[in-house]
């Protein structure tokens, strides 16, 4: 590639205020984790889905 990387997309639950914080850093970076917040969430896969 001529210098561009590659685009992840990752998703997490976000609340409100989360979002705000979210989008005054110019949609490029979260803030830091709650202790109340887990580090891992579940995921769901099609199969999950029905």
């Amino acid at each position: 590639m001529s210098g561009q990387r590659e685009t992840t997309t990752l998703w997490r639950p976000t609340g409100p205020v989360e979002l705000g914080l979210v989008r005054e850093a110019g949609w490029r970076a979260w803030p830091p984790r709650l202790p109340e917040q887990p580090i891992f969430y579940p995921v769901l896969d099609f199969t999950d889905c029905g």
